[in-house]
């Protein structure tokens, strides 16, 4: 049996509506999806405003899918 995590950041747009932020870990915190909704708080250099004094990179999240590459 696999194990996975989802972890979500749902944090005020900037339109003033909800946005969401997630990631979908393995059982080896590798992750396998991500999502950022268009408006989620970012500071001047694109990266993503978590919590204060928290940010993250959307781009540093390398996807590492567990299904092989289509050829």
């Amino acid at each position: 049996m696999s194990e996975w995590h989802q972890y979500i950041w749902i944090r005020t747009g900037t339109n003033g509506k909800p946005a969401s932020f997630w990631v979908i870990t393995n059982e080896n915190s590798v992750v396998i999806d991500k999502h950022i909704d268009p408006g989620f708080p970012t500071d001047e250099e694109e990266k993503m405003l978590l919590w204060k004094g928290q940010k993250l990179d959307y781009s540093d999240l390398k996807m590492n899918s567990i299904f092989p590459p289509k050829s």
